[in-house]
């Protein structure tokens, strides 16, 4: 709660709803050190950030890597050297399934 409080606005109140409900998800675990619950992440990172991934992808481009990479080009916000490591990238991917 002290973390949190000195990074937004939330009142305390609203910080405890928040880490209860992500108890309840289980992405959270609570345990009791005296007076203070000790709260721990049950999600890895990567696996949070995948999640998150897929969710972005569904909400804003149904679901598909294909129409979100067309809005960037056709919106002009990919550069060049953007479109340089893309390519390198699908290569590299390429070259390993042409290993399997």
């Amino acid at each position: 709660m002290e973390k949190l409080s000195k990074k937004s606005e939330w009142k305390p109140n609203t910080i405890h709803t928040m880490l209860a409900r992500l108890v309840k998800k289980n992405a959270l675990q609570a345990r009791r050190d005296g007076r203070v619950f000790i709260y721990t992440s049950l999600i890895e990172e990567p696996k949070y950030v995948e999640q998150k991934s897929k969710s972005f992808l569904q909400q804003f481009f149904g679901g598909t890597l294909n129409s979100m990479v067309l809005n960037f080009i056709e919106n002009e916000q990919l550069s060049n050297e953007d479109i340089s490591e893309l390519k390198k990238i699908l290569s590299k991917k390429d070259q390993k399934e042409g290993e399997k």
